[in-house]
């Protein structure tokens, strides 16, 4: 067995353009032929030489490097484009996804070189043809599954293998990701590796949308890459109805909309926007115009013309707000713009800043604990402990030994999940600075609210008189149980999505 992890591969020739493979961009692996091992290199060149690109130069520069260095025969060298080698989100190489592209002819191949006499009956550029499949994982393979299926598959496995250091035997395809102790963080950053992985890319909610590891390798080998905005999350595409974009609340992800969405029923495509940022190479945005101009570009990828439904949750709904303003502005139509247990702003900006703390402060805290309920649950399923949770069970999570124990099962995940959290504080952190700093704008046209049952630290003001005096169209108001950080869980949610549906209809 060759072992390339210390391979580096540093070349220089004449001719042509001096700098063609571009340093650190490389991956070099074995493929089967024949029962032996065989070196491949895949490897990107700059910009400047694709017109004139020198195929035979490079590769005999990349075959006397390795030869020199390393003392091993390549028996195929591929190269592409620039910007296409794949990575991790953290920059290090995907050489077993290089691998996995090679051998399903899925890299971006400019350049082509193998030796005599296969050469001979190849082109230049020809791309690769397929030899053998990677090594699969143990896990069973169905009759129906394409070999593409089980490639995304085994890699699957072997991550979340790797994460949660569990044997590969022990990762049952078939189950829930959830079981395993992925919470919204962890299938964040592991979407953001898979899409490195892959070469192209996927929602930040693609782990969560699919239940199972086999469920999303089917999804993924018959679905072409997205391209879509990154800020634009397809919570359902079907239906007939005209679709509903809901914009993202404080923390700027879009998972608080899944239980509305699958209530809503499977008749109404139901978009979310969420904040630029929550993807790895985005900054935050700062401004709620800026944001919601950002958002208009996106929506008009999925419906380039009105009228158009819009919403949002909390600090959501004032760039839900803004974003109809500015499509009025463009002379674009707008039938509901729906507001989801929201106060609303002052003028006095340091009066909303400590609105805002003081909401946080008193009155987030007695509302986090179905949040913590769900984590404690979710480690009694991770533990496969019985269902259900019991005071006894809550109690004996809460001892030292059991945290001590949780925080050792959590430490790998901790380390996944890391990247997003720092990518979610500082989102709400440019969140925070828009909502303080934002100026609210008469609105032309009607408002819809969605009111819960009050919290204390909410705007002083009172909310539908602070409403009425900005919607110079009117305004219609909905009452419905649950407060502000209940009204998207369950029981509450199936009466919100009832009531929403026939507000949307009505439009």
């Amino acid at each position: 067995m060759l072992s390339l992890d210390c391979l580096n591969l540093e070349f220089t020739f004449s001719g042509g353009y001096a700098k063609s493979p571009r340093i650190d961009c490389g991956a070099a692996f074995t493929v089967e032929d024949s029962g032996e091992e065989r070196l491949v290199v895949v490897q990107e060149v700059h910009r400047q030489a694709l017109r004139q690109l020198d195929v035979e130069a490079i590769a005999s520069a990349i075959r006397r490097a390795v030869a020199e260095e390393h003392e091993l025969e390549i028996r195929a060298i591929a190269l592409i484009k620039p910007a296409s080698i794949l990575k991790t989100s953290s920059g290090k190489i995907q050489r077993r996804a290089c691998k996995t592209g090679f051998l399903t002819e899925t890299l971006k191949v400019v350049g082509w070189w193998q030796p005599a006499p296969a050469q001979r009956d190849r082109p230049a550029t020809a791309p690769p043809q397929p030899v053998t499949l990677p090594e699969q994982t143990n896990q069973v393979r169905s009759p129906t599954q394409t070999s593409t299926e089980a490639v995304i598959q085994s890699w699957l496995v072997a991550k979340l293998s790797e994460l949660l250091n569990l044997d590969p035997q022990r990762i049952d395809p078939q189950q829930s990701v959830a079981q395993y102790g992925l919470d919204s963080l962890a299938m964040v950053t592991l979407a953001g590796e898979l899409e490195g992985w892959l070469g192209y890319r996927l929602p930040s909610t693609v782990v969560y949308d699919h239940p199972s590891l086999t469920a999303l390798a089917q999804h993924l080998a018959q679905t072409p890459g997205q391209d879509l905005p990154s800020c634009l999350v397809s919570l359902q595409t079907q239906g007939t109805k005209p679709p509903f974009f809901c914009v993202h609340p404080l923390a700027g992800v879009a998972f608080p909309y899944y239980p509305l969405m699958r209530s809503m029923g499977s008749d109404r495509p139901f978009y979310a926007l969420q904040a630029v940022g929550i993807e790895a190479a985005e900054q935050p945005l700062t401004s709620i115009d800026a944001m919601a101009a950002h958002y208009i570009e996106a929506l008009r990828r999925v419906q380039p013309q009105g009228p158009y439904h819009l919403g949002g949750w909390s600090f959501g709904a004032y760039v839900a707000l803004e974003i109809a303003t500015q499509l009025k502005q463009q002379g674009q139509p707008v039938a509901k713009v729906i507001l989801l247990d929201t106060p609303p702003l002052s003028a006095n900006k340091m009066a909303n800043l400590v609105d805002l703390l003081t909401f946080f402060l008193m009155s987030s805290a007695p509302h986090i604990w179905p949040y913590i309920y769900d984590y404690v649950q979710l480690q009694l399923s991770a533990n496969q402990l019985p269902q259900g949770i019991n005071f006894v069970d809550f109690v004996r999570l809460l001892n030292p030994e059991a945290v001590i124990k949780l925080w050792e099962q959590e430490s790998s995940l901790m380390t996944l999940r890391q990247p997003a959290m720092q990518r979610v504080i500082g989102i709400i952190q440019a969140n925070s600075e828009a909502l303080v700093k934002y100026q609210p704008k008469p609105y032309t046209g009607k408002i819809t609210l969605f009111n819960g049952d009050p919290l204390s630290g909410m705007n002083a003001q009172n909310a539908i008189a602070g409403w009425l005096n900005l919607a110079q169209g009117g305004t219609e108001i909905y009452q419905i149980p649950g407060h502000h950080f209940s009204i998207l869980r369950h029981p509450h949610v199936e009466v919100l999505a009832e009531k929403l549906n026939a507000c949307l209809d009505s439009a």
